[in-house]
């Protein structure tokens, strides 16, 4: 059996340090990666990491991905450190594909993100000469979007149509859990009133296909 494959430390001054494991074992591997610094030119600040894990067994092949992310950074207008725009603090990733029958197949997918972090609006400054509401905007980026969260579910089935013609009927249901992801906000002219945005998939969706390879 072998415990440990290959170490590897990775350096460049610019950024900081980056560490690389690579774990390999009959049924699994993993890859940790570490990335961290300290301020770069005193506007960002960054701590980063990474974990991998694959599955692979005779009937059932999947991974597991996670990241933690911590970034602050100086905007122009704002001399404090803030989270940044793409500061999604952890994300998880769950893919795994069960083989029932030589024909027929499962799968599962689960992604967990943090909400991304964005500038509330406190109020507007009406601009008489413009006719226009001038949004007042608090803390930069001192609030988040709810977490994401989405199941899909696909099965599959494979089979050869009159002997030639490779074909994959499929059933997949996204979002199974139905939960209402938020993708933004958008606000009234005054900026009194604030809707929410919903993702694309916000509602659960199923869908029915077939490929042909001709």
């Amino acid at each position: 059996m072998t415990i440990l494959s290959s170490f590897r430390i990775l350096h460049d001054d610019s950024f900081g340090k980056c560490q690389r494991f690579v774990f390999c074992f009959p049924i699994y591997y993993g890859i940790v990666c570490i990335a961290s610094s300290q301020r770069i030119f005193e506007i960002f600040e960054i701590f980063v990491v990474i974990f991998f894990i694959h599955l692979l067994l005779p009937r059932l092949d999947g991974w597991i991905s996670y990241g933690f992310v911590d970034t602050k950074r100086k905007w122009l207008d704002y001399e404090e450190y803030a989270p940044s725009s793409y500061d999604v603090t952890h994300n998880l990733t769950l893919i795994a594909m069960y083989r029932i029958t030589d024909a027929f197949r499962t799968g599962v997918n689960f992604k967990y993100a943090t909400g991304r972090p964005f500038t509330p609006v406190n109020g507007s400054v009406y601009r008489e000469q413009y006719d226009v509401y001038e949004p007042v905007y608090g803390i930069k980026n001192s609030e988040r979007y709810d977490n994401f969260r989405r199941l899909d579910l696909r099965f599959m089935y494979f089979r050869q149509l009159f002997g030639r013609y490779f074909t994959v009927f499929f059933f997949e249901a996204i979002n199974v859990l139905n939960i209402n992801n938020l993708f933004g906000y958008t606000f009234s002219r005054d900026y009194s009133e604030r809707e929410e945005i919903q993702s694309y998939f916000g509602r659960r969706t199923v869908v029915f296909g077939v490929a042909v390879n001709l």
